[in-house]
């Protein structure tokens, strides 16, 4: 089976074992049997939950890029200043 790009961004739904055998989705609060877990969790409807669940708690996927605090700090302008002193040359 061919994986498509993107997929699992948000990781894999966490479950929790209630007390009648069944298995409650933490992210999204759909039950199911222990038996329904793995085809849940490759659905559309968990995934859509799981995009549900971050967006509400401003979770970021997990390919997404983290910039380190220093370069964040040390960042190169000059390009800017340079479309700046472009864009008031012109404007004369």
């Amino acid at each position: 089976m061919e994986t498509k790009e993107g997929s699992n961004l948000l990781g894999s739904p966490t479950f929790t074992q209630l007390e009648n055998g069944r298995f409650k989705c933490l992210e999204t609060g759909h039950e199911m049997l222990a038996k329904d877990k793995d085809s849940y969790s490759q659905s559309k409807r968990c995934r859509l939950g799981l995009i549900d669940f971050a967006l509400a708690n401003n979770k970021p996927p997990l390919n997404m890029f983290k910039q380190h605090p220093l370069s964040r700090q040390q960042g190169d302008f000059s390009e800017e200043e340079h479309y700046s002193n472009q864009d008031t040359e012109q404007e004369h």
